[in-house]
């Protein structure tokens, strides 16, 4: 004999909602559902992270303190000290505004050729046991 809700349905797996969205940048609409497009869970918090290290301070006009400022940075000299205070830099920006992620370490490696800087960051998101990494690379633009 089978149990009444074997009975009932067929459905075998269990599907999660997202827990954590964001809506693309450009509010772009699913083709499908017509409704807006969505980040979920890992790229959300990837998407946000990204967003926050590349707005310089005073750039947004309502709330002039939020970004990573990481622009001061790339115009000063190639060295393993500005390496450091752009690592300060991107831990304290994602703690302050990114309370979804925790980081566990970041690696700021300089690249004199290009003038560039290959920043990795590694985090953990609240409720999700796996690791994630987001890497960037932040050029002079003149």
């Amino acid at each position: 004999m089978t149990d009444r809700i074997d009975a009932l349905t067929t459905r075998k797996t269990v599907t999660r909602d997202p827990v954590f969205t964001d809506f693309y940048n450009n509010f772009n609409v699913h083709p499908q559902n017509k409704r807006l497009a969505l980040h979920t869970d890992e790229q959300s918090v990837r998407r946000s992270m990204r967003n926050i290290l590349s707005t310089n301070t005073k750039e947004r006009l309502f709330n002039p303190e939020f970004g990573g400022g990481l622009r001061r940075f790339l115009f000063e000299d190639i060295s393993v000290m500005t390496a450091d205070l752009m690592k300060d830099a991107i831990k304290e920006s994602v703690a302050k505004y990114e309370p979804r992620a925790r980081v566990i370490d970041v690696l700021v490696v300089s690249n004199e050729f290009a003038h560039s800087y290959d920043v990795s960051i590694y985090y953990e998101i609240i409720n999700n046991a796996n690791p994630q990494s987001l890497q960037l690379t932040l050029y002079r633009v003149r």
